[in-house]
């Protein structure tokens, strides 16, 4: 069970932190940096400070309390008193607000808009801000406020903080690999400037007229932060290539959105444009991990070996921890064909002499789409029949193997799975219940207790030795870790429950 452990404890690591590690490897090319600003500072505190609740929940209590206690005075000001009503008027908060800080400059100390900036372009009007003398007026009051709370010294007091944010988000971006965008876009472009924003609370904004993406401030970082990074720097590239193809895919689009409408939409979004959107941006987000999957695996056992110098990660095990997460998402959150898209995908990759770039795929994809809206009625079978189940288990579940004298199990799946990671454990909600003991391992060779027979058929080898009569077993597969072959999990657990009864009945 040594080795089964460990594997858990891997999944469990996918929010190790990586700061203050000791790194050996990186991508050539050009090298990111994280950076704070004041304006987005400035901006997070007095939207946290008039109560708007994405603004309130940063990751850092103290930070958040600083704030709170330092400008206590300005709680029930004529600025906040103006945010309260932008919020409840026209709806303000989120990206609008975080964008909003880019057109600022601090100058001289004082806050004014940016006289090289076109604020109908930069802002969208009309979403958010409801026009220019609105964001005017409320520059005006932020000004007042800056000067009157001596807000810079706040800033400059917390910047032993901000420097720890700064070198833990430096530390996930040394593995972002800034060669991969050109090389599958076919497009050279200036990568994003990337701000760790301690009072934005815990969203990610991008802000692509000034291309840049501001990540919630953290102290530590995991190696999850790559994806919303990898997946707002997709944007700058997938956006005008999906609106080149828009045309093509539209009224198929529009046929299969409504079917999902209700799941996409709590996810912000409304309507078959912006949905089909995000599904082509994250589609290729997931081929960033594709194609840095050994790149990503090193990495991560430079991180797994201060628990085991010796482990091992397959390209099974990344696709599980990695590809498979996200897939899942996409699906649950409504892009019910996310799973054959990426599947689809494949074709790119074998035919790259046909399709250097994602570009000359594009036709391609825009068929996919329609094909999908032909075949919707399948597709959405396949989602509502989607999880793998247990079909088959021998010896039975349930049954005496004090009587069956059989050595091990044999669990069949209803279809091909995933054979990289799998977990197991005890049922701790019965206390009657011992923990069912498997054959010994060691690290080098999992099979002596586990292993997979086939794609579909795992087996459990049982330690007999260790069995006593009259005794309740369990065991507990966990159905997060089954994954099926198309990238979709198990509902839930399943136990094992065996016993070894002698007594007569």
């Amino acid at each position: 069970m040594k080795k089964l452990s460990i594997f858990i404890y891997l999944f469990c690591l996918i929010s190790y932190v990586c700061s203050g590690q000791e790194q050996v490897l990186q991508h050539t090319g050009q090298q990111l940096r994280a950076k704070t600003d004041e304006r987005i500072e400035l901006t997070g505190a007095v939207f946290r400070l008039a109560g708007i609740p994405e603004y309130k929940e940063g990751y850092i209590t103290e930070y958040n309390s600083d704030i709170d206690s330092c400008f206590s005075d300005f709680r029930f000001g004529e600025l906040t008193a103006y945010i309260v009503r932008l919020r409840n008027e026209e709806k303000l908060g989120y990206g609008s607000v975080a964008a909003s800080a880019l057109c600022l400059k601090i100058e001289d100390g004082k806050v004014k808009i940016d006289d090289d900036i076109n604020l109908s372009e930069r802002l969208g009007f009309g979403y958010g801000w409801k026009d220019e003398k609105t964001f005017r007026k409320y520059v005006r009051l932020l000004n007042d406020f800056y000067v009157k709370s001596d807000f810079h010294s706040f800033y400059e007091n917390h910047r032993p903080l901000y420097e720890q944010a700064i070198a833990g988000m430096d530390d996930v971006l040394q593995y972002f690999n800034t060669e991969w965008f050109g090389e599958f876009f076919g497009i050279k472009r200036d990568m994003p400037n990337i701000y760790v924003a301690m009072g934005h609370g815990k969203s990610n904004y991008s802000v692509g007229d000034a291309n840049a993406i501001i990540i919630g401030g953290q102290v530590q970082y995991s190696v999850e932060m790559l994806y919303p990074i990898v997946h707002e720097t997709c944007h700058g590239y997938s956006n005008p290539m999906f609106l080149e193809y828009w045309p093509q895919m539209k009224e198929a689009s529009e046929e299969m959105y409504p079917y999902v409408a209700d799941i996409i939409a709590q996810y912000g979004y409304d309507g078959a444009f912006t949905a089909m959107m995000e599904w082509l941006n994250d589609l290729f987000s997931l081929m960033y991990y594709r194609d840095n999957l050994q790149f990503i695996g090193e990495r991560m056992v430079s991180l797994f070996a201060l628990v085991d110098p010796d482990i091992k990660l397959n390209e099974d095990i990344l696709k599980t921890m990695f590809i498979t997460p996200k897939c899942n998402e996409m699906t649950e959150r409504g892009f019910i064909w996310f799973p054959r898209s990426v599947q689809f995908m494949e074709n790119f990759y074998l035919y790259r002499d046909i399709y250097p770039h994602i570009n000359s795929f594009m036709p391609q994809l825009a068929a996919f789409v329609n094909d999908a809206a032909r075949n919707y009625d399948r597709i959405k079978f396949e989602f509502e029949h989607r999880r793998p189940y247990i079909v088959n288990m021998f010896p039975a579940n349930g049954s005496n193997i004090w009587e069956e004298k059989a050595d091990e199990i044999r669990i069949t799946f209803s279809k091909p799975m995933s054979n990289g990671i799998y977990s197991t454990g005890r049922n701790f909600d019965d206390d009657e219940l011992e923990i069912l003991p498997l054959a010994e391992t060691d690290d080098e060779n999992l099979s002596d207790c586990a292993y997979w027979a086939d794609d579909r058929t795992y087996v459990l080898k049982i330690d007999r030795s260790s069995l006593e009569k009259d005794k309740k077993y369990g065991l507990r597969l966990h159905g997060a870790f089954f994954v099926a072959s198309d990238y979709n999990r198990m509902e839930e657990d399943y136990w094992i429950i065996y016993n070894t009864n002698t007594k007569q009945k």
